[in-house]
């Protein structure tokens, strides 16, 4: 038998702990990011639900709410389909 054999017994169960630490340590900053990134398009999407009614319809870019019928946004001047 190897001499450090019994390293290992001590090695492998250090080296899942460490594995588990790591994967903890790294979870705030990796939401972080996912917030970071996705938090634009949430924001727009939720302003636009809250915002909605019958006659109000939004930019296709900015989310900008525009008159029903207005063939132009009235803020970016987008085109409105």
């Amino acid at each position: 038998m190897p001499e450090y054999f019994w390293c290992a017994f001590i090695g492998i169960p250090l080296l899942g702990i460490g594995i588990q630490m790591c994967k903890i340590g790294y979870l705030k900053p990796i939401a972080d990011y996912l917030i970071e990134e996705t938090g634009g398009a949430n924001s727009i999407a939720n302003c636009i639900i809250k915002g909605a009614s019958a006659t109000e319809s939004f930019c296709i870019d900015f989310g900008h709410a525009t008159n029903q019928g207005a063939n132009f946004c009235s803020i970016c001047g987008t085109k409105e389909d």
